[in-house]
């Protein structure tokens, strides 16, 4: 399938992960779709937040758009997470609310941790076996890249989370032409060799096009509170974490047989959709014998009446609205028939008002 240079990317940074990624997420979106891709993963840290935006640029464009985000588990490797379908979006959205409902988003925003960088993101708080619970629906790509230390010991990480996810982990095979690129590729071709993980090509996008570099650099000094020119050996090497064209990823990763391939095997199998979502009206308690309204109407009227304060009630078939004051309906807005009755007072507003 490499010869129909066909690819997508499937781990994408945008400027919702807060001072991290260059571009918007339409901007990402545009650009795949110049570049021919299948599709593009819009992967977020902890946030689903440019979702929503890539989704309407994607349907304009004609592009298949993959929902996922990134995790870092306090006790394990960080993961790209992709949903595949309506419950994997459901559970991706409750393990992310889990990890954040554990801390107050505001305390410590701003502080510089170990590493001199200002924290200026909500912390999420997530622990392995947490992720492993929401797994349905869910594939998880390992960035080996992240993968700090010996052989060894990436060979230990690895394996503790095939024992969670087993064939829904895959090992992503990032490279941005760093002068080590043949290095790195057959190291991973190693451990896909140990541990048996699948190897999918990826590219750790950042901007959308190379152009964007700059502002990248200016967000990090941001980031950390300093100038770009005195963090020159935090910021990335070049300016290769953009949307490559496709002929250059078949080529960078050929040395991986079917990393390129499996791009459109995880596409395939994410066939989730944001239109996949209808609004799903909560069930109504309604005591035997009353309608939805009706019912609604008589517990302002009692609310009213119980606080001697002012309750409305809103009907969802006519658009009325119904004013009560001590339980009395003091005003009625009935937007068809464009009056307003005050008690006994009858008022029609004046056209064009």
């Amino acid at each position: 399938m490499q010869g129909c240079s066909r690819y997508a990317e499937l781990h994408c940074t945008t400027n919702f992960s807060f001072l991290q990624g260059g571009s918007h997420p339409e901007e990402l979106v545009s650009q795949a779709a110049s570049l021919g891709y299948a599709a593009l993963a819009i992967t977020d840290r902890v946030s689903l937040s440019g979702v929503v935006r890539a989704h309407a640029a994607a349907k304009e464009a004609g592009v298949h758009l993959i929902i996922g985000a990134v995790v870092e588990p306090i006790d394990a490797t960080p993961l790209v997470l992709w949903v595949t379908n309506k419950k994997g979006y459901e559970n991706l959205c409750r393990l992310l609310t889990t990890g954040l409902l554990k801390q107050d988003c505001l305390k410590g925003y701003g502080e510089i941790d170990g590493n001199g960088l200002r924290d200026h993101d909500p912390r999420c708080f997530l622990t392995a076996d947490e992720v492993a619970t929401h797994a349905d629906g869910l594939l998880a790509g390992i960035p080996l890249s992240q993968l700090r230390g010996s052989v060894e010991s990436a060979t230990v990480s690895i394996r503790a989370w095939q024992d969670r996810l087993g064939k829904q982990l895959y090992g992503l095979a990032e490279v941005a032409m760093e002068g080590d690129d043949q290095e790195r590729l057959a190291e991973y071709a190693s451990l896909s060799y140990k541990t048996h993980i699948p190897l999918v090509a990826a590219g750790d996008v950042r901007y959308h096009c190379r152009d964007r570099q700059p502002l990248h650099d200016a967000l990090a000094a941001v980031r950390y509170g300093r100038t770009v020119e005195s963090i020159q050996k935090k910021l990335l090497s070049n300016g290769e974490r953009h949307l490559q064209d496709i002929k250059h990823v078949v080529e960078r990763f050929s040395i991986l047989p079917g990393a390129v391939d499996r791009t459109l095997e995880i596409a395939s199998r994410c066939t989730f959709s944001l239109d996949d979502i209808s609004y799903e009206y909560p069930h109504a308690v309604v005591p035997a014998g009353c309608t939805p309204i009706d019912y609604l109407s008589d517990l302002a009227r009692k609310g009213a009446r119980r606080t001697k304060s002012v309750a409305v009630a809103v009907s969802e078939t006519s658009g009325t609205v119904r004013i009560f004051q001590n339980g009395e309906v003091i005003l009625r807005i009935e937007p068809f028939r464009r009056a307003m009755k005050w008690k006994d007072f009858e008022y029609e507003p004046p056209s064009g008002d």
